[in-house]
């Protein structure tokens, strides 16, 4: 259920690094299996369950790329939004 949360989330653009954060961190969990066990996944080749967990390192690189480009938004709308207060003041102080 917190999967299907994160997404509508992530989709809407709700607080997209903070569920990023979290969505790496359950991946991260999830990815742990691969070190702390690599008889289950069959490594050096991938079984069925080897192949399912692959796919969650192709989401937590996903992840990264969405809270990177969501970091990238904010700051160019900060930058924007920052000669605009500059030509406030310098009005003001005329």
């Amino acid at each position: 259920m917190f999967e299907v949360l994160a997404a509508l989330a992530l989709i809407l653009g709700i607080g997209v690094r903070y569920v990023g954060l979290l969505v790496l961190a359950l991946f991260a969990g999830t990815l742990t299996i691969f070190v702390i066990s690599p008889a289950v996944t069959g490594l050096p080749f991938h079984n069925m369950a080897g192949q399912f967990l692959l796919k969650d390192l192709a989401l937590f690189a996903t992840t990264f790329a969405v809270i990177a480009a969501d970091y990238a938004k904010v700051r160019e709308h900060s930058t924007e939004a920052q000669p605009e207060a500059q030509k406030g003041l310098s009005r003001a102080s005329h």
